[in-house]
């Protein structure tokens, strides 16, 4: 908690389920478009890295279209 708090969060930011500012803050959610353009706000702040994990509402759904839809809007390729 402290380093979150020294990042300019408050207590009632980090506690449980955390504050919206803190989601916002740490997810990058939306369209393809909407989420490349999060990602890359976050390399123009510093970030030398991003890491991408799809959410997904059951263990059976399978995460690939939309890591594929999001790679497109990233401009990845394979």
């Amino acid at each position: 908690m402290n380093n979150w708090l020294k990042l300019g969060f408050t207590k009632d930011d980090v506690r449980k389920p955390g504050s919206d500012r803190l989601i916002d803050a740490l997810v990058a959610y939306g369209t393809p478009d909407q989420i490349a353009r999060r990602l890359g706000e976050h390399l123009e702040a510093g970030a030398d890295h991003v890491a991408i994990q799809v959410l997904r509402p059951s263990r059976e759904d399978n995460p690939m279209a939309a890591l594929t839809e999001l790679s497109g809007a990233l401009g990845l390729t394979r």
